[in-house]
């Protein structure tokens, strides 16, 4: 049986993290799987056995002896289990030092790394030892290829698992009043201040709440707006949510404000609940996700008025909404696990170009 290992820094509530979760379980069944990962937490179940580094996180000058020590650790793992494919899903810097064969995958916009990241990029993403990285949506190949110089560069989306968002979307939500949706950590990428303006100036608060799921570093910051254009009944930031597909079901719709992306995935996982989507068409994965007026409704990048018409339109559209909703749940097939499975097994896991 072929030995397959995923290592990723940690197993905590994220968009990465989900994917390995995802991604290892559908392996697991003719795969012998490890999943490496450099620290808790462990949030999501994982298929194959679980191998915990322990690797402390350092900042300043104790940033590479820091990286180092988890290299050789993960060498010392590597050359113990002996896998056939090392697959790494963000942290990949302490694989590629290993020295072996390795397919690293990039889940977000290079271009915003710090300059160091961006530098490292450049330099090793284009050793022997990796054979393929893994990009999440064709904007990013395009911005490796061209701006970055990797050569070796395949697209493979974000998969989902259509039938565990099915059994768990079934759960109440416990709310009357009818709510719009984001999801998301409430950081400047997520554009959650855009959203907030663009929900105010739609006028749709006297019917609808908002909803944004998650937590952040600017939690106070969008706290203090919500209070000074006086929404604190009608804005919600509800922190944490560990099953947000129930209120992806419940929701009018979902809305994406990102900045910058690398995927996208709460786009694919509201459409996987049957729920229409609105989302900026920044570089990334909505306009490889979204099929305008089809499932959704793509906005000019960062244009928050046009965010708000959109926003109107949909909740005042009824047939422009009944027929994005008809057709949500579909569009979402073509990223299930049971496809994306695919494209990993030829690109990756049974690669044998070198």
């Amino acid at each position: 049986m072929k030995k397959i290992m995923l290592v990723v820094p940690s197993l905590k509530r994220g968009g990465a993290e989900r994917i390995v979760s995802i991604l290892s379980r559908e392996l697991e069944q003719e795969y012998d799987v490890t999943v490496v990962i450099f620290r808790d937490p462990v949030d999501y179940e994982y298929g194959g056995r679980l191998i915990n580094l322990r690797s402390e996180v350092r900042g300043g000058i104790r940033k590479v002896p820091a990286l180092l020590a988890r290299s050789w650790k993960l060498r010392r793992i590597i050359r113990r289990i002996r896998p056939d494919r090392i697959l790494s899903f963000m942290g990949n810097m302490a694989v590629i030092l290993t020295g072996f064969k390795v397919y690293p995958s990039i889940h977000n916009n290079p271009h915003m790394y710090p300059r160091i990241e961006q530098w490292i990029v450049r330099r090793f993403y284009n050793l022997r030892n990796v054979k393929k990285t893994i990009v999440v949506s064709r904007g990013l190949r395009e911005i490796l290829l061209e701006d970055f110089g990797v050569r070796n560069v395949e697209v493979i989306y974000n998969p989902v698992d259509m039938n565990s968002i099915e059994r768990s979307m079934a759960e109440p939500v416990g709310r009357d009043r009818p709510f719009i949706l984001a999801v998301g950590s409430l950081h400047p990428q997520k554009g959650f201040d855009m959203l907030i303006d663009a929900y105010h100036s739609s006028g749709i608060s006297r019917s609808h709440d908002l909803i944004i799921l998650g937590e952040g570093m600017e939690r106070v910051k969008l706290e203090r707006q919500v209070r000074a254009l006086g929404h604190e009944g009608e804005i919600w930031l509800s922190g944490i949510e560990s099953n947000p597909f129930k209120y992806m079901k419940k929701a009018r719709f979902l809305v994406m404000s990102s900045r910058y992306e690398g995927f996208g995935n709460v786009l694919v996982e509201s459409l996987a609940c049957g729920t229409p989507v609105i989302s900026f068409d920044c570089v990334g994965g909505p306009g490889e996700i979204i099929r305008q007026g089809e499932n959704g409704l793509l906005i000019p990048d960062g244009d928050v008025g046009a965010l708000s018409d959109a926003i109107s339109q949909l909740t005042e559209d009824d047939e422009l909404y009944g027929k994005l909703r008809a057709n949500a749940r579909e569009s979402a097939l073509a990223f299930d696990i049971s496809n994306i499975r695919r494209l990993w097994l030829e690109k990756a896991i049974e690669d044998n170009t070198e």
